[in-house]
């Protein structure tokens, strides 16, 4: 099954123009028990991830965030990596509106807060 496979690959494996596609088929797809042990795994790939390189780009990370809220998944540890990648990289990267528009969204539905995060974002508007 997809699920284990997923779970058998190495952090290594994942780049994070992926993650977000993996993300949101493991939600749609998988059985419960299934879908969480991926979910978890993915996690755990996720806040391993470097915050350069492998397709770090902002578009990327805003992406596997969404995905990650869109599953209903709002651990502390993973959006605090993903908020500090985004913080990370290149300001240039972070001027489109639709990207900051898709950050803030998935933040608040998440219910968290990252006031240097938001401010990064506001302050590229």
């Amino acid at each position: 099954r997809l699920s284990e496979g997923i779970r058998q690959q190495p952090s290594s494996a994942f780049e994070w123009t992926d993650l977000a596609n993996i993300v949101y088929v493991i939600a749609r797809s998988a059985e419960s028990e299934e879908r969480d042990a991926t979910l978890t795994h993915l996690i755990n790939v996720t806040v391993h991830m470097p915050n350069r390189g492998r397709g770090a780009r902002a578009a990327s990370v805003a992406a596997v965030l969404s995905a990650f809220v869109h599953a209903r998944v709002t651990d502390a540890s993973l959006i605090g990596h993903l908020s500090s990648v985004l913080q990370s990289l290149p300001s240039i990267q972070l001027d489109d509106v639709q990207l900051i528009a898709t950050v803030m969204h998935s933040m608040a539905v998440a219910g968290r807060t990252d006031t240097a995060l938001m401010s990064t974002l506001t302050t590229r508007l």
